[in-house]
C-alpha cells in the first residue's frame, strides 16, 4: 500500500507516518519563535525551559528539530514516558547518558550522586547537557519535587548568582500538553494546587512558549508549499 502511494503520487519517502519528523514541519511565525525560545534557553548557562501546547500542535516535531540543531559538544537524553517513580526517572536518566551505577541499585541518593559526579565530569571536559521530557504534564509531584530537590541541593551552599559548576552549561526542556494547565508563571510554588491532581512547575524558567494552532491563511500556506 505504501509503496502505491509513492509510486502513484511521486513521492520520495513514505506518508502517513505516525512518527514526528521535523523534516515535515511548517515552520510557521509561532513554530520559529518556539525554536527559538528552546535555543535561547538552552544557551549560556542553560536553565528550564517549558513549551506548552495543545495535542498536535507540533511540540514534539520541535523538539525533534532542536535535537538537530544542538551542537555536538552536547550530550542530550529524551524521555518519552514521564510517568515513572522518581527511582525509574532517576535509572532512565542514567541509562540515557550512559551513567554507571551499582549492578541492582534502588538508591535514589546513589543515583543522585552518580548523575552528579557525570556532571561535574562532562562540565569539567567542556560538554554540555541537555534532558528533554515530553507529554511532561505526567510528572507525578513526587518527580516533580524531586527535581526541584536535586536542583537545590546542587546549589546549596552557591550565591544565587552563580549557577553550581556541575548545573551550568546543563538544560531541561519540558514539553507541556496542557496549556492552560501549566501552573509555571515563573518562580512558583512545587506543591499541588487547589484542585486534585493539579501539577505545577517547581522551576525558575529561563524561558517559556506557548505553540498555537495553525491559522487559515498558515495552513493554506503550509498546503501549497
Amino acid at each position: 500500500m505504501t509503496a502505491m502511494y509513492q509510486s502513484h503520487f511521486g513521492l520520495a519517502a513514505a506518508p502517513f507516518s505516525i512518527a514526528p519528523d521535523p523534516r515535515y514541519l511548517y515552520m510557521s511565525q509561532r513554530h520559529q519563535e518556539a525554536l527559538a525560545h528552546l535555543l535561547y534557553g538552552l544557551g549560556g548557562d542553560g536553565g528550564f525551559v517549558l513549551l506548552t501546547g495543545e495535542v498536535g500542535a507540533g511540540k514534539t516535531t520541535i523538539c525533534r528539530c532542536l535535537l538537530e540543531q544542538i551542537h555536538e559538544s552536547c550530550d542530550v537524553a529524551y524521555i518519552f514516558n514521564p510517568k515513572v517513580t522518581v527511582g525509574e526517572l532517576l535509572s532512565t536518566l542514567c541509562v540515557e547518558f550512559g551513567i554507571e551505577y551499582p549492578p541492582g541499585n534502588t538508591s535514589v541518593k546513589v543515583y543522585i550522586d552518580c548523575i552528579n559526579r557525570y556532571l561535574l565530569d562532562a562540565h569539567a571536559r567542556g560538554r554540555s547537557t541537555v534532558l528533554i521530557i515530553d507529554e511532561a504534564q505526567n510528572l507525578s509531584i513526587a518527580v516533580l519535587e524531586q527535581m526541584r530537590a536535586e536542583y537545590r541541593e546542587a546549589a546549596d551552599g552557591k550565591t544565587q548568582v552563580m549557577e553550581p559548576p556541575q548545573l551550568r552549561g546543563t538544560g531541561v526542556v519540558l514539553a507541556h500538553g496542557h496549556p492552560a494547565e501549566d501552573g509555571c508563571e515563573g518562580r512558583v510554588s512545587p506543591r499541588p494546587g487547589p484542585e486534585a491532581g493539579t501539577r505545577v512547575c517547581p522551576f525558575t524558567l529561563t524561558a517559556r512558549y506557548g505553540v498555537s494552532p495553525l491559522s487559515a491563511h498558515h495552513s493554506q500556506m503550509a498546503r501549497t508549499r
